[in-house]
């Protein structure tokens, strides 16, 4: 009764059944439509963001590298008084600029002169084979910067030669800037003048200030002071995004640049070339955005658009596919329904096809329940599609994140290692920091010796594992690896401790190389079995990267440093003696011109010569001594010069020492007892051997020393040359009592033209050569010469090689 009831209720509204089905249908199309929507334009959101963060990433680190350059090129000029043309042609083609810094113009340095330097600027550059060579613009004015250096020195370069960027407003403001912060400083929007062809691209400048000394002064007065001149790079813009981007910044972006912090088109410094379908010119971007980037102290804005590709690529482009299959759908859900109760219908009307019209209902029923359960399936599977795209899609934001973050880690090693020149600081800085931003159990670094084949751990940091700082490993002991390492490939292995405390690590160790070679290594340990991915495999890289450049920049300045020094030394030690060789060889010739010129008086009185007799023995005295010290005095100077360049030749000769030394000695000791001395020779008891070398310069040495002796010992003192007979050798040693040396000067009594003072108690005066020669001699036969000095006595001994002796050994 109570389903009759329902039946006479339902019966006249059985005919809009269809109608609710079909309303039904399609507003679930309607929300599955909408749901598409709106995931494809969070989708296309990111996508936009990532796209704009890639592309002010790669400007940023691109100008970041060239502002990197420019402070080596800086290192250059300030570790350097002077450096001439084809010093500086040889440090920017060892740059390779067109390989590893694309983009750029050009090097150049712009050198600073006053006023009253304007004269020496051409005839200096025209001296370095700057020909021709042209200041411009040509007016009076305090201070010129012209550009003296420029290179690669192309057409284009050639016509910036000779021009005074500081005449130019936007020019002068950012060189100013560099000037007074001591940092690199980009310029505003200008027309290079290297822009010789018809067609011009915008451009802009980067400026490094050099000052005088190296260092960057303290305050702005002493900076501008002490300013040398600005190395600096000039940029054709499009010529510079090509570089970075190649022909398209992205296919899916457009770009526009402007110099400042509004979009005005007056400062446009470049804009991407869209390349739309003739069918899209009326193209309308989805998504459009400003940013403002900061260049070396300098605001860039710029915009992002979207382009047609960027729709294309979108998946927005599902939802005409999912609306026209809901609506399908429903209309064949709504067909079905209506046969269904039209059957029915029929079957009420007809009893006679009442089995049939069942069956018909049955057959429609169950093929109705397969296409449920066939949408259902589908439906399924679209949730399935969805929960991975939201999946894909959260990945992609941790990746978006960590890739943030590793260009700040980035950023903060470049910031940390461009400023120091220290090697230690540098790579000390950057393992803490790449540990801490790669969240790793150890980080060290170690630089190689490649003529030992070692690897020494100069700088770590550790959290967990056991220290190796300062320790030297053997590259052969592990060849495999450092065979990789050394062909400029990173090594990433899974090391596993089978001991009692069992566990893995994983070790990524990367070369520090440049196109000059290996340098060193970063080695990175994980405590776990998961791997370096390829994000932190090229934060690594990057790091080694700026390593390397900066360890070039470090040695370079270094040796830098250690040339200056060395020719400080050099020149110094050249004035002092060319001031002393002139000073001695001035003092007899004064002498003589003064006795010459007395000697020509008394030759000229008028008075006989017996009267004068005395006067002039005595002026020809003077001139004969004067003469004869000047020529012993260049003799010396000629002797020291053979010596020291290898002209002279041994002269081997035999001798019996007792014989030779009391002839040699006998002279000394009628000299010596004539002035209160003692001299005396004290020989072994046991004949001595033959003694074979070069006695012309052993008979020299001694006799240098015995006069010395007889010079410098005072009245009642004594003399002792005592010879003593060893395997291979023979030994000299001569004392003298009553006379000290100095401890202070004792190191110096072999220098050239050195004397002790007060020292001659005689008065006799010497060339001041005599103890350098003697030292020279000692050493051409392969001897070696000291000296002592202390409790009133005095001792010089000589060893020299005994060649008869050394035969018979």
């Amino acid at each position: 009764m109570r389903k009759n009831w329902l039946l006479q209720i339902v019966q006249p509204y059985r005919r809009w059944i269809p109608y609710f089905v079909l309303s039904g249908t399609l507003a679930l199309t309607a929300l599955a439509t909408i749901y598409v929507e709106e995931s494809a334009k969070d989708k296309d959101q990111i996508r936009f963001q990532y796209l704009m963060q890639r592309a002010e990433n790669s400007i940023e680190s691109r100008l970041e590298t060239y502002v990197v350059m420019l402070r080596g090129g800086a290192g250059l000029f300030s570790a350097n008084d002077s450096v001439n043309r084809q010093q500086f042609q040889n440090y920017v083609d060892r740059l390779l600029l067109t390989k590893h810094y694309s983009g750029v113009q050009g090097i150049g340095y712009t050198q600073r002169y006053s006023s009253a330097e304007r004269g020496q600027i051409t005839a200096s550059l025209q001296i370095e084979g700057m020909q021709p060579f042209a200041l411009r613009p040509n007016f009076e004015r305090s201070e010129y910067f012209p550009i003296i250096y420029i290179e690669p020195l192309d057409r284009r370069n050639q016509a910036a030669l000779g021009y005074d960027m500081f005449t130019e407003p936007t020019r002068r403001m950012a060189m100013e800037q560099a000037r007074d912060r001591g940092l690199a400083t980009a310029s505003g929007r200008v027309t290079l003048v290297q822009e010789i062809d018809e067609q011009k691209q915008a451009g802009f400048l980067i400026y490094v200030p050099v000052y005088q000394g190296g260092a960057i002064p303290d305050t702005v007065a002493e900076r501008r002071y002490e300013l040398k001149g600005f190395v600096y790079s000039a940029f054709r813009a499009d010529d510079l995004m090509k570089g970075i981007f190649g022909s398209e910044p992205d296919s899916l972006i457009d770009l526009q640049i402007y110099d400042g912090t509004e979009p005005n088109p007056e400062a446009l410094l470049h804009q991407s070339q869209s390349h739309h379908p003739p069918d899209k010119s009326n193209y309308r971007p989805r998504f459009v955005a400003t940013s403002t980037i900061d260049i070396a102290g300098r605001p860039w804005t710029i915009t992002y658009s979207s382009r047609p590709t960027f729709d294309a690529t979108s998946s927005i482009s599902l939802l005409p596919y999912v609306a026209i299959g809901g609506t399908i759908i429903s209309l064949i859900l709504f067909g079905v329904t209506q046969a269904q109760m039209e059957a029915q219908m029929e079957a009420e009307q007809s009893a006679a096809e009442l089995r049939k019209s069942e069956q018909k209902l049955k057959n429609a029923h169950d093929e109705l329940e397969n296409r449920v359960n066939e949408r259902t399936a589908e439906l399924a599977e679209s949730n399935r599609v969805l929960q991975d795209e939201i999946v894909a899609r959260q990945k992609a934001q941790e990746a978006l994140q960590q890739s943030l973050a590793f260009e700040a880690l980035l950023k903060r090693i470049t910031d940390r290692v461009r400023d120091s020149l220290d090697e230690q600081h540098i790579l000390a800085g950057v393992v803490k920091e790449l540990a801490d931003g790669l969240k790793v159990a150890t980080c060290n670094t170690g630089l190689y010796d490649l003529n030992e084949n070692t690897s020494t751990i100069c700088a770590e940091h550790t959290t967990s594992l056991p220290s190796i700082l300062h320790q030297t490993v053997r590259m052969a002991d592990f060849p495999e690896g450092y065979q990789q390492l050394l062909s400029g490939q990173p090594l990433q292995v899974c090391l596993i401790n089978s001991g009692a405390q069992r566990g893995s690590a994983t070790v990524l160790a990367y070369p520090i190389f440049d196109d000059r070679g290996v340098l060193g290594d970063l080695w990175l340990f994980r405590s776990s079995d998961d791997g370096f991915n390829t994000l932190e495999i090229r934060l690594v890289e990057q790091v080694a990267t700026q390593c390397a450049i900066a360890l070039r920049q470090a040695r370079l300045y270094d040796a830098a440093q250690a040339q200056v020094k060395a020719l400080e030394k050099v020149n110094w030690l050249k004035d002092d003696f060319l001031s002393t060789v002139s000073h001695e060889l001035r003092t007899p010739v004064s002498n003589m011109k003064l006795s010459i010129r007395m000697l020509d008086i008394a030759l000229t009185q008028g008075e006989p010569l017996n009267g004068n007799r005395q006067k002039v023995e005595r002026y020809l005295q003077i001139l004969q001594g004067e003469c004869q010290r000047e020529i012993d005095l260049i003799n010396d100077l000629l002797d020291l010069q053979r010596l020291v360049s290898g002209e002279r030749v041994l002269n081997l000769q035999t001798v019996h020492p007792e014989v030779w030394l009391n002839q040699l000695i006998k002279p000394f000791q009628a000299r010596a007892q004539v002035r209160q001395q003692t001299l005396n020779l004290h020989l072994p008891t046991q004949d001595l051997p033959p003694l074979v070398a070069d006695i012309a310069s052993l008979e020299r040495v001694i006799s240098e020393l015995l006069n010395n002796a007889c010079k410098y010992t005072p009245p009642g003192e004594t003399m002792t040359l005592q010879v003593q007979s060893y395997t291979g050798q023979m030994q000299f040693s001569l004392s003298n009592s009553g006379v000290e040396i100095p401890a202070h000067e004792l190191p110096r009594i072999f220098d050239k033209f050195y004397r002790i003072p007060n020292a001659d108690p005689w008065k006799q005066g010497g060339t001041g050569l005599g103890l350098a020669l003697v030292q020279r001699l000692v050493e051409h036969m392969g001897g070696r010469i000291d000296a002592k000095s202390d409790w009133g006595e005095t001792t010089f001994t000589v060893i020299i090689p005994n060649q008869v002796v050394l035969d018979r050994v």
